[in-house]
């Protein structure tokens, strides 16, 4: 886990650069651009099952153990599974009861390292000699870890042959923290190769990947469904101060809260549609109480979530519609003075 000393280092330069509010961001991001965005709402039981899925690719490293583990799930298959040097570990699943092919990530204690303290450049998205595109731009670690030694090609080439023989079969690609991360690349990668597949992407307490570029390549592309998962107070998906407004958030957001759940239309909303972002609390929430923040973003967190609440309550605790705006989409009071008030605390 990265330490104290550091995490504190990050919040003061948050604070001496100023956080980017959320208005900031949709209206220099999404107002110029008309997204053809995927909206088809995905189900709890999907999200249950890829993050039962997350769990074994990181805590087990064989396919023997993986599908030894108590919670894999019923008629899935461990086609294969790597872990490289660097630390990304990948595991390809099949799964004959709910008819899909799955791509998933673990976060190792490297990629962890390189949340905190690791370089924040951006770099071409793709291998560094034949760039998948010329002019999207992504955190320069996470692109490393996918495409360090063919990782990324040997994934592809397991989702083309799997693809090719179950063509009526969904397609996948998740994980949790720097795993999910590392999803949303693969899940972009499959999709420029196999442009007339649909991806689904969830991803669970996920940070910020890329840049401008890559936010509107990303979200105008409407053969992947990209759905956030964001527990409670998570740290991680709110980590990051020294980015600043370099990096933003794709896809939509799940914001599972204790009382309620909140689905917001490509996190930073849309005017034109009436459709809410997130409020500017929201990127404050687990930095004022760190300890809390790294507890909400363990795995076990989301699987309790989604057993117990949303699967038993789902009118209280899933969703099928985006937010709304009430009033101005992203003129509240109430949230600015919440994010003054956090900042002045902290300040002092």
């Amino acid at each position: 886990m990265p330490s104290l000393h550091l995490l504190k280092l990050n919040l003061l330069i948050l604070i001496l650069k100023g956080y980017p509010s959320t208005s900031e961001i949709s209206l220099d991001v999404a107002s110029d651009e008309s997204f053809s965005v995927s909206t088809v709402f995905p189900t709890a039981e999907d999200a249950l099952e890829f993050i039962h899925l997350s769990y074994a690719v990181q805590e087990f490293q064989s396919c023997e153990e993986i599908e030894d583990e108590p919670t894999f799930p019923d008629g899935a298959k461990c086609e294969y599974y790597q872990e490289t040097v660097i630390g990304t570990e990948a595991m390809i699943v099949t799964s004959d009861v709910n008819e899909y092919i799955g791509v998933l990530f673990g976060g190792s204690d490297q990629l962890r390292d390189w949340l905190v303290d690791g370089s924040i450049k951006k770099t071409l998205f793709g291998p560094p000699e034949h760039p998948i595109e010329n002019d999207v731009r992504v955190h320069l670690g996470f692109n490393d870890a996918l495409f360090y030694d063919g990782v990324f090609y040997i994934l592809l080439q397991y989702v083309k042959d799997l693809h090719k023989k179950y063509p009526t079969r969904r397609i996948f690609s998740s994980g949790h923290s720097l795993g999910g991360a590392l999803s949303q690349l693969m899940a972009a990668g499959i999709s420029h190769y196999l442009p007339h597949v649909f991806i689904n992407n969830p991803s669970y307490g996920a940070p910020r990947v890329g840049g401008k570029t890559w936010f509107n390549y990303l979200n105008d592309n409407p053969k992947i469904g990209n759905w956030r998962y964001v527990y409670d107070d998570d740290i991680v998906p709110r980590l990051w101060a020294p980015v600043g407004p370099e990096y933003f958030h794709v896809g939509h957001t799940f914001q599972l809260n204790t009382r309620d759940v909140k689905v917001y239309y490509l996190h930073y909303g849309d005017d034109s549609l009436n459709y809410a972002g997130v409020l500017k609390s929201w990127n404050l929430r687990g930095l004022t109480n760190m300890t809390k923040g790294w507890d909400d973003h363990e795995k076990i967190n989301y699987i309790d979530y989604f057993e117990r609440k949303s699967l038993v309550n789902p009118d209280q605790f899933w969703a099928d519609g985006f937010l709304n705006c009430t009033g101005t989409c992203h003129d509240s009071a109430s949230d600015i003075d919440d994010y003054n008030t956090v900042f002045s605390v902290e300040a002092q």
